[in-house]
């Protein structure tokens, strides 16, 4: 295989990771607050087909937003760190490579996915969320703080993935260093 294939499979890989991660994050703040997804998510990425307000079954909706919001933050990972990795050496060490600084993205993206539910736990539900000029996407939400709790921990996963990102290509420009003999 030659670094241009492995280019291509990590950037795809790294779509499939990135969906695989968002479904199951959507599952996890469905369970936590399914206002999150039938009063803002499900409108926004326009998945309005079958949504059930009452404790029904939404799977089908939840990995439609989850693959729509999350794909394409992985074609942007594997893309740019994939582009970091061409100088390795082989294609071999380019994937051992890869795979490691795509594990320290994904711990990352975790970490600051929980910190921003405890973020929003701490700063966002124990005050009026007009006060701080925090979109609410209707009045008609029974639950508010569980739902600042999921606005917060979404927004902190981009956060995270962001970060991780730019601690993955860290780690690859140090590996590459190693690679090519600095």
């Amino acid at each position: 295989m030659n670094k241009k294939t492995t280019l291509l499979s990590i950037s795809a890989l790294s779509c499939i990771i990135a969906g695989a991660y968002g479904i199951i994050n959507d599952y996890f703040l469905f369970k936590f607050c399914p206002e999150f997804f039938t009063e803002f998510k499900f409108v926004e990425y326009g998945v309005t087909d079958g949504i059930t307000k009452n404790g029904g079954d939404n799977s089908l909706n939840i990995i439609k937003v989850g693959l729509m919001a999350s794909w394409w933050m992985g074609l942007i990972i594997g893309s740019i760190l994939g582009i970091l990795s061409l100088p390795i050496a082989t294609p071999r060490d380019m994937y051992k490579t890869l795979f490691s600084s795509m594990g320290i993205t994904i711990a990352i993206t975790v970490f600051m996915s929980l910190a921003g539910l405890v973020f929003g736990r701490i700063f966002l539900t124990d005050y009026n969320v007009e006060a701080w000029g925090i979109f609410m996407p209707t009045k008609n939400i029974l639950h508010p703080e569980r739902f600042m709790m999921c606005l917060s921990m979404h927004n902190f996963t981009y956060i995270g993935a962001i970060i991780g990102m730019l601690v993955g290509s860290i780690f690859i420009i140090t590996k590459k260093r190693k690679f090519i003999g600095f």
